[in-house]
């Protein structure tokens, strides 16, 4: 079962709301694709966010959650989920990349030229206000450090368990509502689903979204500026001045409070990234690490 995430914590400002798709209209007017034995909704192109990064990010809109429930082995399951995820996750990592490379080329330019042109210098405020940082000064060192640390992605490893841990594998009765593999809670009214199981006095949804890809998308700023997650930021900003890969397995650490279930969460998400370790092993080698395997781990 999907944890209940702490993505606002007390004082921080609710997100836009948005309107819980209707079920009933989704391919109405798209000129969609079923994917074979899936009945998975896809629409070309749909993944821009306005910027340069994303016409190099581009992935198929996905609209519908395939049926994993129907799948009854294990194995089989696992490998389905990690790889309806891992194309969604690569795509708004390749953004956020994109951005990270831009704003270090910037900060080089600046730490030797004290000069940027007018429009760099915009582009930078707007990206720092983008990122919860209003102040954002080209003379002052420590913007350039926050927005640095907030500017990063998300390793795929750790994106994938905390997208099967939330969702249920996919099969949870909120994810495939909301389209939402992150468990975000909003607040606003319309702005998604209410839990079955939800103390009396409280208010919050599982946020809707009007795409999975808008799901990683939020989940992956969501942990780059909620003050949640700062720890998170600190360990992984650490991990690039010291030149080492991304190490999925520490930083779940910073993700304590994610979850209502505190240190019990990071250690379900750690498990989940030694036994599942095989699923990614392959992938961008020396870049981003899962974590240590166990001899005595079970699948």
């Amino acid at each position: 079962m999907a944890s209940a995430p702490a993505t606002r914590a007390a004082g921080s400002s609710p997100r836009r709301a948005r309107r819980w798709p209707s079920r009933l209209g989704l391919g109405l007017g798209l000129t969609g694709l079923l994917a074979a034995g899936f009945g998975l909704l896809l629409l070309p192109g749909g993944c821009g966010d306005g910027d340069d990064a994303g016409k190099q990010s581009q992935v198929p809109t996905v609209r519908a959650i395939p049926n994993f429930a129907k799948i009854s082995n294990v194995e089989e399951k696992k490998r389905r989920f990690f790889d309806f995820m891992t194309p969604l996750i690569e795509a708004e990592n390749r953004k956020l990349r994109a951005k990270r490379t831009r704003l270090l080329e910037l900060r080089a330019q600046y730490a030797q030229e004290a000069y940027l042109a007018p429009e760099e210098a915009a582009w930078l405020r707007s990206l720092g206000r983008q990122y919860g940082i209003d102040d954002f000064a080209l003379h002052r060192p420590q913007s350039w450090t926050h927005l640095c640390a907030r500017v990063d992605i998300v390793p795929l490893p750790l994106a994938l368990v905390q997208a099967a841990n939330e969702s249920g594998w996919g099969t949870g009765r909120l994810a495939r509502l909301s389209l939402g593999m992150y468990g975000e809670w909003c607040y606003q009214e319309g702005c998604g689903i209410a839990p079955l199981r939800r103390d009396a006095d409280a208010k919050h949804l599982v946020e809707a979204f009007e795409s999975v890809n808008a799901s990683v998308r939020s989940y992956m700023h969501n942990l780059n500026t909620n003050h949640a997650y700062e720890m998170f930021r600190l360990l992984r900003q650490r991990m690039r001045e010291e030149g080492e890969p991304l190490d999925s397995y520490q930083l779940a650490t910073g993700l304590v409070k994610y979850s209502q279930r505190r240190e019990e969460y990071v250690r379900e998400l750690r498990l989940m990234l030694r036994v599942n370790r095989k699923y990614w092993d392959d992938h961008e080698p020396g870049a981003e690490r899962g974590g240590p395997v166990l001899a005595d781990a079970r699948g």
